[in-house]
């Protein structure tokens, strides 16, 4: 298409230049502004085929030129050639006119070639592109206000760029559209780096995938090993502890015969050997329990008091033996009568009440119980919960010792074995217990002067 005349004008963004300076005299048509995110340059083109001849009629000078257009058109074309994005007009045959200086910037062609074929663009746009620019425009409705489209195409030298194009809509004077104002710029940069950072984020994504793969293989070749070996030491438990319990039930009928002194003392060291024995093969077994996910709460009413004395009273000789003062401390507002599982309260209590007395040397042991505060958000509106203290005056545990302490054959340091005896899995257990009961366990200790290990467990009133 063929345009008459053609006067450029344009404005600054806030910032660029103070307030919004017009260049070029525009307001005999209805051109619409233009605007590029980022860029902070609004460009106008006004086509209109009259314009030329009324500004000739306006005080024109010698040569019938008006000379405030022409400077304030030169001005215009000035600006026009330092900015980067390609600035034309495009008629609605698809011929291009009124090209800046960056369109032979961007695609190598000159001024003049372009002025020669203004058909040019459509040798020089990629045939897909073309196709869905010629089906776009066909749907199109004529003069529609703005859009965007992208496409690419062919410099001079045989380059590929990708154009970001934003297209306005532009009547002439009659109100008929004529074409398209349009500011185009060069995003090839910007789509390479967001091919690189797509390549990238595949390149990611099956790293991540694989290392998953290779995590989630760790992890299932792991659990198989953590079964097979909690089936094997419950196996091997069970299999150590038949006999175990002859010996023990036989120790116990020989207790009962005329025996002298000599021989009642080896059976005293059969028999403690033996208990001490079950009881390393009871920790085994609940412990294989505990990690094959096999060890449920048997829950019923228990009188709490009864259960605590009976649980000290067997402890009564042990302490008698070591000259330790063993005490109990029990708050007189507790329930006689509660709900919960005394058989997993009472494992909990014999292992750090027994850790108690192993590890201190003289002086006490003291078990103290004593109601906590629940909020509703925590359990139920009729739980209780309490908390279990047992205070010693022993050996007491290094800083540095107690981040493990409640590790699966996790003793202080190695000398403890030999010296106090042991698996190190009673505490791991009464942790575990602890937890399937609802509760924490904890303690705190100072080296030398003693240690209180506590826990909380909660419990429900009596049914009957």
């Amino acid at each position: 298409m063929r345009s008459n005349s053609a006067s450029w004008a344009y404005g600054a963004a806030a910032g660029a230049l103070a307030g919004a300076v017009l260049l070029g005299l525009v307001a005999s048509s209805t051109a619409a502004p233009l605007s590029w995110a980022g860029t902070g340059i609004l460009a106008i083109l006004s086509i209109s085929s009259g314009l030329w001849a009324k500004r000739q009629s306006s005080a024109p000078s010698k040569d019938g030129v008006q000379p405030d257009s022409l400077s304030s058109e030169a001005q215009a074309r000035t600006f026009l050639s330092t900015v980067d994005e390609m600035v034309y007009f495009q008629g609605l045959d698809g011929s291009l006119a009124l090209l800046n200086d960056a369109n032979q910037r961007i695609t190598g062609y000159s001024l003049e070639e372009w002025k020669a074929k203004p058909d040019l663009w459509r040798d020089i746009v990629h045939p897909e592109d073309q196709k869905v620019a010629e089906a776009f425009f066909a749907e199109y409705p004529e003069g529609t206000a703005s859009f965007e489209v992208e496409y690419r195409l062919r410099d001079k030298s045989g380059e590929w760029h990708w154009i970001q194009s934003r297209m306005v809509g532009v009547r002439d004077e009659s109100g008929r559209y004529i074409g398209y104002n349009c500011v185009d710029r060069d995003v090839t940069e910007h789509k390479r780096m967001l091919v690189e950072l797509e390549q990238h984020r595949n390149h990611l994504d099956q790293l991540v995938e694989v290392r998953t793969r290779e995590l989630l293989e760790a992890k299932r070749h792991a659990e198989e090993a953590s079964l097979t070996k909690t089936r094997f030491l419950a196996n091997m438990s069970h299999e150590v502890r038949t006999p175990m319990n002859a010996v023990v039930g036989l120790g116990q009928l020989l207790a009962g015969t005329d025996l002298d002194t000599e021989q009642r003392s080896y059976l005293e060291t059969i028999q403690d050997s033996a208990n001490s024995l079950l009881t390393v093969i009871d920790g085994i077994l609940d412990l294989s329990r505990i990690e094959a996910e096999d060890l449920e709460l048997d829950l019923r009413d228990f009188h709490l008091r009864s259960k605590l004395e009976k649980v000290l009273k067997s402890f009564d000789h042990q302490a008698k033996q070591l000259g330790l003062t063993l005490t109990h401390r029990i708050d007189p507002e507790l329930p006689e009568r509660l709900r919960g599982d005394p058989d997993r309260l009472s494992q909990v209590l014999k292992n750090l009440i027994g850790n108690a007395l192993k590890f201190t040397p003289q002086g006490s042991v003291e078990l103290t119980v004593s109601p906590q505060k629940l909020s509703p958000q925590e359990t139920g509106a009729d739980d209780l919960l309490l908390r279990f203290e047992i205070t010693d005056t022993g050996i007491g545990i290094a800083p540095e010792d107690g981040e493990s302490i409640f590790d699966p054959f996790s003793q202080v340091d190695s000398s403890s074995a030999r010296r106090y005896g042991g698996t190190g899995l009673g505490l791991a257990i009464a942790k575990e217990l602890c937890e399937l009961m609802g509760g924490e366990i904890g303690f705190d200790s100072q080296l030398g002067k003693g240690s209180t290990f506590w826990f909380t467990a909660p419990f429900r009133p009596a049914v009957a």
